[in-house]
């Protein structure tokens, strides 16, 4: 008796350890295959429509280089699934593109070596569209986001980065831009509908604060709501060939007044030729 339990266990962990082998790989090839798709992307002509101080600000970030078609940045952040709940620390990699709208972000929380506790994918481009998928021990899901609320929320997402991707303000021909009482807005078509960003210039010419009045926020109750977003950016420094702000925040108001759910600050930086 006590031989058939020890049996039985044994094979229930193995069919476990082969559930966990099969879609952790299928999470990784996904991961990949967005990523491949983005580091691929051809390089685009610099844009001569662009207004003056949006021109001016990316050029600044250039440092003085040329554009390229990606950039690659890692963080240290804190994410909050929920107002009021525990902040989570993540480390995590970002890949952006330049010359079409897109971008994967992928994030770890704790973990066992090579396992994370926690990996989640959060990316867009056109084609695939955008998807927030979060993975126990970077296999099992335990929540997921996708269609036309997602293509809309993460190309806000995208748009709201352009100060860490100067190169995608100069070479993204996608993008509109309009003058606005504190700035300009960034406009991009999705399936979900218009994705609107305003940036908020100092009188340094830098970018510190980006809002959208309604962006798609999934609730407590696991509904969508649209909800104002609004965020910081600040700490600009010189990372490696450009010159982006080291710190952001990002937050949704409520009812009951703005909550951020997510921070992070860039910890290295680079160009892809």
């Amino acid at each position: 008796m006590i031989r058939i339990l020890f049996l039985t266990i044994l094979i229930g962990i193995g069919l476990g350890l082969a559930a966990w082998l099969v879609l952790a790989a299928q999470f990784a090839v996904a991961i990949a295959t967005r990523e491949g798709a983005l580091i691929a992307a051809p390089k685009s002509a610099v844009r001569d429509d662009l207004p003056d101080a949006v021109t001016a600000f990316a050029d600044k970030g250039l440092s003085g280089g040329e554009t390229v078609a990606t950039v690659r940045f890692t963080q240290d952040a804190d994410m909050q699934r929920s107002p009021g709940q525990d902040w989570l620390p993540l480390t995590a990699r970002q890949v952006v593109s330049a010359s079409a709208p897109g971008f994967l972000w992928v994030a770890r929380q704790g973990g066992f070596g090579p396992v994370p506790m926690v990996r989640v994918l959060d990316a867009y481009d056109p084609q695939r569209g955008g998807v927030l998928a979060i993975r126990l021990l970077g296999a099992f899901p335990i929540g997921t986001l996708s269609g036309g609320p997602a293509d809309r929320a993460e190309a806000m997402r995208y748009l709201a980065e352009l100060p860490w991707c100067p190169d995608a303000i100069l070479t993204n021909h996608d993008i509109g831009w309009e003058k606005t009482a504190e700035g300009f807005a960034a406009t991009l078509g999705t399936k979900g509908g218009e994705a609107r960003v305003e940036f908020t210039f100092d009188s340094d010419g830098d970018i510190i604060a980006v809002s959208a009045e309604e962006r798609p926020a999934t609730m407590p109750d696991g509904t969508t709501a649209l909800l104002p977003w609004r965020g910081t950016m600040g700490d600009y420094d010189q990372m490696g060939e450009r010159r982006v702000p080291r710190r952001a925040e990002v937050g949704y108001v409520y009812d009951t007044g703005y909550a951020p759910y997510f921070r992070a600050e860039i910890t290295q930086y680079e160009v892809l030729r």
